[in-house]
């Protein structure tokens, strides 16, 4: 039995009150929007949110979380959004373009600039501002940030869900846990097991290894599958319907890039909006 060791005044400027931080996510893709402005555009899986594609616009000091949906749909009014950006600037006339349950998109005026904003209005501080210029940049990167999207979506989920599985049956076997043990006090032993899990040999050789990120980022995940398993009678399997892991959550079928396995070989097939 392997034995694991276990150690027990600008727009953008924050007030005290509503600093945070965006949630961590795996296997992160970062786009440039603006290098002098450090704005920029972060694509990976968001363990809190069923493993689903999260998209994250950063500033120095804010940021807010789209969902794939939204980031789509944005991209499908692009063309009117930046003709009405480009129109000059009249202070204090606001526009919305879009909403959904969590996120608005509107146009403001700031420091005689027209800008589109992006605001959480569930999250207090959650407030992007977007320029002309930041906006022809996304434009431009439509076309790889659609592509990372579908990579993850079709092939990264599925790997990193089903690793998290891997991991929660070696531990399951090799670390003695007893059976009275809560969810909470699994997690303490997960955050405090030493970082070696990738050396294990617990993921096949030909598959990219996240076990690191699973155990720094998705430990309460792989907590509560370690747990069920310890409670389970019957197939040591995953399903969709475990707490935290699996399900699809969002539908990311409808996105514009598709695998396709056309003659025996698998493909990345656009459809353009």
């Amino acid at each position: 039995m392997t034995q694991l060791g276990v150690q027990l005044a600008d727009v953008n400027m924050p007030r005290p009150h509503d600093t945070q931080s965006p949630p961590d996510l795996i296997d992160t893709a970062n786009f440039t929007i603006d290098f002098a402005g450090r704005k920029s555009i972060i694509i990976g899986l968001d363990p809190s949110n069923d493993f689903n594609i999260s998209v994250q616009i950063i500033t120095p000091s804010r940021f807010v979380c789209l969902s794939t949906d939204f980031l789509r749909r944005i991209y499908s009014l692009m063309g009117n959004i930046l003709s009405i950006i480009c129109e000059p600037p009249v202070k204090s006339r606001e526009r919305l373009f879009l909403k959904d349950e969590t996120i608005t998109l509107s146009k403001t005026s700031y420091r005689g600039e027209n800008m589109l904003v992006v605001e959480s209005y569930l999250q207090q501080g959650c407030r992007v501002l977007l320029s002309r210029q930041n906006l022809l940049k996304l434009q431009d990167m439509q076309w790889i940030i659609n592509e990372t999207i579908a990579l993850k979506s079709n092939i990264i989920r599925d790997t990193v869900v089903n690793q998290i599985d891997l991991v929660a049956t070696y531990l399951n076997a090799n670390v003695h846990v007893e059976k009275t043990s809560t969810v909470e006090e699994i997690i303490a032993i997960v955050q405090n097991i030493h970082n070696d899990l990738a050396i294990m040999n617990i993921v096949p050789k030909n598959e990219c290894n996240f076990t690191n990120q699973i155990k720094l980022f998705a430990y309460k995940q792989l907590a509560q599958r370690w747990f069920k398993k310890m409670h389970e009678n019957g197939e040591d399997r995953m399903t969709t319907n475990d707490v935290g892991v699996g399900g699809t959550g969002v539908d990311d079928s409808n996105w514009p890039i598709t695998l396709e396995t056309i003659n025996g070989s698998t493909m990345l097939s656009y459809t353009n909006y």
